[in-house]
């Protein structure tokens, strides 16, 4: 019975041995008890000045502060979804293609210079300070923030600086994206005609 009990014993810490590793990498992706993996829980202590907190009933990261990834070489936001950021917020300088899970409301200023973003889509609807959307491939301002503090800088971006500012300013006085480009649209040049257009355009083909 001995060798039999010693046998299974042996036979059991093999099994464990074998599969503990594997048990411990699923540990380390699982989520934490914040409800976010231990990657994002990083990504977000590494880059908040202040405090943040996941909120469970939304499924939001709101900071109680700043939040600084500027220069990071990333590609998105690590499958966050921020809330509201009552400082800055600094995703410019990266690989991003999109800004979605970027806040709903900053506080301060918000900047996306030198990404590889072609629309607002996702960009915060209110910004307390500056917008800073320079050196895009912005082609649609789809998205763009209901609300601005003071200042919004598109310099360098396919679609003219002169073109946006005007849209922009329709979209302030209440009109959804496609209907301020249909409104200024004979006063776009058509270089920038060629960049906005979109297949949901229909007006463009019943004037043309």
């Amino acid at each position: 019975m001995e060798e039999r009990e010693k046998s299974e014993l042996d036979r059991l810490r093999k099994i464990v041995e074998c599969i503990d590793p594997r048990i411990l990498q699923k540990t380390e992706n699982a989520l934490s008890k914040d409800g976010l993996t231990q990657e994002q829980i990083k990504f977000l202590n590494t880059h908040t000045i202040g405090e943040w907190k996941f909120d469970h009933d939304t499924g939001l990261v709101d900071v109680w502060g700043s939040f600084d990834m500027s220069y990071g070489d990333y590609k998105n936001f690590q499958g966050i979804k921020f809330g509201y950021v009552f400082g800055l917020f600094d995703c410019s300088h990266n690989k991003i293609t999109s800004l979605v899970g970027a806040p709903k409301k900053v506080g301060s200023s918000f900047l996306c210079d030198v990404t590889q973003i072609t629309s607002l889509k996702g960009a915060p609807q209110e910004i307390g300070r500056d917008f800073y959307c320079r050196c895009t491939n912005l082609t649609s301002l789809e998205g763009a923030p209901k609300k601005f503090g003071q200042y919004r800088w598109f310099d360098s971006n396919p679609v003219s600086i002169g073109t946006i500012r005007i849209i922009l300013d329709q979209m302030e006085e209440g009109l959804s994206y496609v209907e301020a480009v249909e409104y200024i649209w004979s006063d776009i040049p058509e270089e920038d005609q060629a960049l906005l257009y979109r297949p949901k355009f229909k007006w463009v083909k019943a004037k043309n």
